[in-house]
């Protein structure tokens, strides 16, 4: 018999968080689903881990997230699928809630995101909070697919996941739209790392928002178009970059 849903998580060298992730899903009320997970060149425990609570895992060598998930979406058997990153937790009953949901124009359901970690930086999180909640009231939805549901056959129609951008979660759900709305339900949390805020700070996190993320939204509106991958990881890297080198010297002078 075929699940309803397909649960698809993509990871990377994610052990210490996988296991928390899975779980969560294990321990849903809803229960009529399958879980995948897409390992995209993994050289700690992630593999092991993830045999230990999926129905199938994936095992290939490093293609990016994108690829991952379409890889996913290739051998999903379910009608809805859950795209869910490797170390967001979600509560209980966020599925059988959010499956609930999807019918009639409603083609996809997404959740507010709270940090696992006490830290002090939490701007990026609130604003991307607020930004995914606002998007979603004005049809124009930029959400990430930290924790997003949509249905299968509009990821199918749309082609997928863009593997040439660097955001193709905002890409994803941006070319989504045409086909229905997006649900953002405020009063459900999931948990996600806060490690690359933690790593490189807020105002790298807002610097990548305003080049990259602006860029891939008016490619995905076909504003403009679609650069070279290449073209696109060398800004982010030298973007990084620079960002090390002022983290280092600030630790230096410390």
């Amino acid at each position: 018999m075929r699940p309803l849903v397909s649960v698809i998580v993509p990871a990377l060298n994610e052990e210490k968080y996988l296991e928390r992730c899975l779980r969560s899903i294990r321990d849903q009320t809803f229960e009529d689903f399958e879980l995948i997970v897409c390992d995209n060149g993994s050289t700690d425990r992630t593999v092991e881990v993830a045999r230990k609570y999926a129905d199938r895992v994936i095992v290939e060598r490093k293609k990016g997230r994108a690829h991952a998930r379409n890889r996913g979406v290739k051998i999903a058997r379910g009608e809805i699928l859950m795209f869910l990153d490797a170390d967001v937790m979600v509560p209980p009953n966020f599925l059988k809630k959010a499956i609930g949901l999807i019918r009639g124009p409603v083609i996809g359901v997404t959740c507010s995101l709270h940090p696992l970690e006490t830290s002090k930086k939490l701007f990026p999180i609130v604003l991307s909070n607020l930004l995914v909640r606002l998007s979603t009231k004005l049809r124009f939805p930029l959400i990430p697919t930290d924790c997003l549901i949509v249905r299968k056959d509009v990821c199918e129609s749309i082609g997928g996941f863009n593997e040439r951008v660097e955001r193709e979660d905002l890409d994803f759900s941006l070319r989504a739209r045409r086909h229905g709305i997006f649900l953002y339900l405020s009063d459900f949390q999931a948990k996600t790392s806060l490690r690359r805020v933690i790593k490189y700070g807020w105002a790298h996190e807002i610097c990548h928002a305003l080049t990259s993320d602006s860029r891939e939204i008016l490619q995905a509106l076909g504003i403009i178009k679609y650069g070279s991958e290449n073209r696109q990881k060398l800004i982010w890297a030298k973007k990084l970059h620079e960002f090390d080198s002022v983290n280092e010297q600030k630790t230096f002078h410390i």
